[in-house]
């Protein structure tokens, strides 16, 4: 039987580059869903081989092996450590688990939970950056002014404040929201 060209070239053997140097050292490997996870230092990159994409071998351009980055975080990062990592060792088929348990499940469940995590804790901070932004627009708008006091000068609502601020620490009575201790609705200090 003759190999046409595109069995020749899936048939050899080749190499490939996995990232890049920033990328750090190769930690692991794990097989997750079909696909062989290389956890680097500070990514984490799938790799399959050109068979599984094209089964019918009708593309001949496709390369052997295709790797596709799939987190810039790696085992440096906290949450990798936690979870795929800690998850790598954990479920590493009859180790420490009985073998009827489903290994390549919790395998792929502890990266769809490490992806999640990764994407709540940028929901997060965006939240976070938004929020004192927000904030920040808030505080620079209260400093607006009301307009000339008696001797001419503008009062803001930061002089209003400092001003009842003075009042309460000079034990001067200030009026509230009525107070159901005292019949008046005035605080007594």
């Amino acid at each position: 039987m003759t190999k046409t060209p595109i069995d020749i070239k899936r048939d050899s053997g080749g190499f490939v580059h996995i990232g890049t140097l920033e990328d750090g050292a190769v930690r692991t490997m794990v097989e997750i869903d079909g696909s062989l996870f290389i956890i680097k230092e500070k990514a984490i990159y799938a790799v399959q081989q050109a068979d599984q994409i094209d089964p019918k071998r009708t593309n001949i351009a496709l390369p052997n092996i295709i790797p596709r980055p799939d987190l810039s975080e790696g085992s440096d990062s906290e949450l990798v450590g936690k979870t795929l990592m800690t998850a790598v060792t954990m479920f590493d088929k009859g180790k420490f688990l009985p073998n009827e348990f489903d290994h390549a499940k919790a395998l792929s469940l502890s990266l769809d939970v490490l992806k999640t995590m990764i994407a709540m804790r940028a929901g997060a901070t965006e939240f976070k950056a938004a929020q004192q932004k927000a904030y920040a627009r808030a505080m620079s708008a209260s400093i607006r002014t009301f307009g000339p006091s008696s001797n001419g000068e503008t009062v803001s609502t930061r002089s209003v404040r400092a001003f009842g601020n003075g009042c309460q620490n000079r034990g001067l009575p200030l009026l509230k929201y009525p107070h159901k201790d005292t019949p008046s609705g005035r605080r007594s200090n």
